[in-house]
């Protein structure tokens, strides 16, 4: 069945039939409390935003990311690049905003998934309509794979644009075993660009390796006659990837099984080189699309998708109504274990599974049904978020109904050191239900952190210094689900009475086993010398140090007032922009010596600078420079001749040197240029508007009326 070609990708699952089933089928759910929201944070900005991927940083944090329309406005601090960007937010472990990043070009680029990786930065991957605009360094062919690596403040580290001359769509991305990375999507592409290997059909799996720099080492185009659309890859233990996703192809090309029905779950495991050792074709006679597949600890695997089957084929159970959760249990050579259809009397989509602590399964997806069928609570809007506890054998443990008035899409689900969740998706709902804040823009992230699970309490620990860590010897007792103030639920504090010495902080040089690993200073870690700074402008500086380890962590901030920036750059230099014109700062580096466990030294002695003054240009830098009308009120025009191609830079101030937004970074052509600027939700006043033509710079009074 061949896919109608778009524009852009969209999210929105494709349904393609709506046969509404009325069956029913018991199934045995163990009383177990079901876990209660600790907090929740709405984060956007005047448009759209769809969060689709979090995960828990190693700091307790959370790093989120998806797509975003939004300009700057609402909790959005840059401005947007194109129609879409990706937008990447970190977030502390209480949830507040520590940085974001919005990446992008000037046309569509649409983030599915962001993964942590072993240096403590992530990757990112996505899918790309950009040329060489913005962010972007690559051109694009049609919609490409986008990788972009960022380091653990969020700065771009390298990025690779991958694809043929037809549609690309990057779903999947994770670090591998030796450092690289393995990427998985659907692909539309002939041999063509990167592309080495021709369409088996209309769209086929197409998974590419990469090395740990992000260059390409192998691919492998897999699929039948007709449609086949990867949604998720991941690693093995042996080495080799697991693949998943919905299949419409019959016996052809790479596919060894007849379809079941309209639509089945494709799984494909590949060795380490990416041959294919086997497949299985899963489903009943009519839809059921694959989205999540995972690798158990038994060596198994998990696989959950929608389902509109009834009985027939491999499925053993009717379906409750249109779309339900379909859970399927497979051994280590991809036999069916066991099966679980979820779901009530309407719409129910998971996007996420995940295997728990305690060998059980947790999904996430989103549903539209009230009481009924599996349902144990009643809908609170249009679509809310449905989280769904299995045990072991796949039977359910708890649900919880979460959402408000609106559509609330649930796309990620992740268990937390503490036992708890944290949630992820999009909302459109105001302040309603369990939503407790307002909307943002026309959808939002939406970020619920949910408590532990338990069965009749837990037991938590004496915690007397509040670092989140308790003693085993200061008393226990048991209680319900969430830990009261002065407890945790971790035992491994060594000194209850200081809370700068637990097992979760780094060890440094001070006679104390500060990570609480039994040996005191266990190697010799010196703070850098030679601490210098180059390149001081008005607005930025370079950092320079002496080497003294792997990695480094540097700090700054206003000499006199203000809290420390932390940055985490992994050489011995480090360049920070958007500093304040004609200040007095203070920095200071410290060395990280090993990672697992956490070694690092002292801070090194504090050094100081101070930028230039923000200085208004008297003379014409840049050929024929002109900003009118100046005062403006709603848009003005920048226009300058470039006498050959040259990559311009716009950017806008405040009075006091602080960057508000780049109004423009790309390469333009030779010749007479004008770019409009819109005056958004700028405030009356004085503006700085700099704008860069290679070395060439020139600073100009703006006025905003």
């Amino acid at each position: 069945m061949k896919n109608s070609k778009t524009n852009y990708p969209q999210r929105t699952t494709t349904m393609f039939l709506a046969i509404i089933l009325s069956f029913s089928c018991l199934i045995a759910t163990a009383q177990i409390t079901a876990p209660e929201i600790q907090w929740q944070n709405t984060i956007g900005g005047s448009s759209t935003d769809e969060l689709y991927s979090i995960q828990q940083t190693a700091d307790g944090g959370y790093i989120l990311g998806g797509n975003s329309y939004s300009g700057n406005s609402g909790d959005k601090t840059e401005a947007s690049l194109g129609y879409s960007d990706y937008w990447v937010v970190k977030l502390d472990a209480a949830g507040v905003i520590q940085w974001q990043s919005t990446i992008g070009g000037s046309e569509y680029d649409g983030l599915s998934a962001v993964q942590l990786t072993s240096d403590g930065g992530c990757i990112l991957g996505g899918t790309s309509y950009s040329g060489i605009s913005g962010d972007k360094s690559e051109p694009s062919l049609e919609g490409d794979y986008w990788v972009v690596k960022l380091d653990v403040t969020g700065d771009i580290q390298w990025q690779n644009t991958i694809g043929g001359s037809s549609y690309d769509y990057l779903k999947s991305i994770q670090q591998t075993s030796d450092g690289g990375y393995i990427l998985g999507g659907p692909s539309y592409s002939g041999i063509s660009g990167d592309k080495t290997e021709a369409s088996q059909g209309d769209f086929d799996y197409w998974i590419v390796k990469l090395n740990s720099t992000g260059d390409l080492q192998w691919q492998n185009t897999i699929g039948g006659s007709s449609t086949d659309y990867l949604s998720s890859i991941q690693q093995t233990s042996d080495g080799g990837y697991i693949l998943g996703g919905p299949s419409y192809s019959g016996i052809s090309g790479d596919k060894t099984e007849a379809s079941q029905g309209l639509g089945d779950y494709w799984v494909v495991k590949l060795d380490a080189t990416g041959d294919i050792q086997w497949q299985n074709t899963i489903g009943g006679s009519s839809d059921d699309q694959l989205y999540s597949i995972q690798q158990t600890s038994y060596g198994g695997y998990i696989l959950v998708g929608l389902s509109e089957s009834g009985i027939g084929g491999d499925k053993t159970e009717e379906c409750y109504g249109p779309y339900d959760y379909w859970v399927v249990k497979l051994d280590a050579t991809g036999a069916i274990e066991w099966q679980n259809n979820i779901g009530g009397s309407g719409d129910e989509i998971p996007y996420s599974i995940q295997q728990t602590s305690d060998g059980g399964y947790i999904l996430g997806g989103t549903s539209e049904s009230g009481i009924s069928g599996n349902k144990t609570e009643a809908s609170l809007g249009g679509y809310d978020y449905w989280v769904v506890k299995l045990n072991s054998s796949g039977v359910i443990e708890w649900q919880n109904t979460i959402g408000g008035n609106d559509y609330d899409i649930l796309y990620s689900i992740q268990q937390t050191s503490d036992g708890g969740y944290i949630l992820g998706g999009g909302s459109s709902s105001g302040i309603s239900g369990d939503k407790t804040q307002a909307s943002q823009g026309l959808n939002d992230y939406w970020i619920v952190k949910v408590s532990a699970d338990c069965n009749g309490g837990t037991t938590v620990y004496a915690d007397n210094d509040g670092d989140g860590f308790g003693d085993i010897s200061n008393g226990i007792f048991a209680v319900d689900c969430i830990a009261p103030d002065g407890y945790a639920y971790d035992s491994t504090d060594c000194d209850d009475a200081n809370s700068e010495i637990n097992p979760g902080v780094s060890e440094i040089i001070n006679g104390l086993d500060d990570n609480c690993n039994g040996v005191i200073d266990e190697i010799v870690c010196n703070a850098p010398t030679g601490l210098e700074t180059k390149d001081l402008t008005a607005t930025s500086v370079k950092f320079k140090w002496g080497y003294s380890a792997a990695s480094y962590k540097l700090r700054y901030k206003v000499a006199t007032t203000g809290s420390w920036t932390l940055l985490g750059p992994t050489g011995q230099t480090k360049t920070e922009e958007g500093l304040l014109a004609n200040t007095k700062y203070v920095w200071q580096v410290k060395s990280v010596c090993n990672v697992d466990p956490k070694i690092i030294s002292e801070w090194s002695a504090k050094q100081f600078f101070t930028t230039a003054p923000f200085k208004v240009s008297t003379e014409t830098e840049i050929p024929s420079l002109e900003v009118y009308p100046n005062p403006f009120s709603n848009s003005a025009t920048i226009s300058f001749s470039l006498p050959e191609a040259s990559n311009v830079t716009i950017a806008l101030y405040d009075i006091a040197g602080r960057k508000l937004q780049t109004i423009l970074d790309q390469n333009l052509a030779a010749g007479n240029q004008e770019i409009v600027f819109q005056r958004g939700q700028l405030s009356s006043g004085l503006y700085l508007l700099q704008v860069k033509l290679g070395d060439t710079m020139e600073v100009r009074k703006l006025v905003v009326e």
